[in-house]
């Protein structure tokens, strides 16, 4: 059987530094850096991917069509693709739109 692209082992948000998985309930937006084979790919927290790394691609990234969210229900944060307003982890509805983070560029 195949590696799976999921991973609990710990990370770092490239830009920030923020711990994101197992254990902060962050789930980190993997963007490809190399040739679009996947070989290389940079974790970045939820705020930092939508408001700093998103914004560099708007032709491949949408603007309002991602949202960092995070969800009261399950207690995840992590980027919601399409629907803004519904979790990504859970599906619940009961979500809150994530601000930018201070300081981060």
């Amino acid at each position: 059987m195949g590696e799976s692209r999921a991973s609990t082992a710990a990370v770092e948000c490239v830009n920030c530094a923020c711990a994101l998985v197992p254990d902060s309930k962050r789930a980190p937006f993997w963007f490809e850096t190399g040739g679009g084979d996947g070989s290389a790919r940079e974790p970045w927290c939820p705020e930092c991917a939508v408001y700093v790394r998103m914004p560099q691609e708007p032709a491949r990234f949408a603007v309002g069509r991602f949202a960092p969210n995070h969800c009261l229900s399950c207690g995840w944060s992590a980027v919601a693709i399409g629907a803004t307003n519904v979790c990504s982890v859970c599906g619940s509805h009961a979500v809150l739109a994530l601000p930018p983070k201070i300081g981060a560029a």
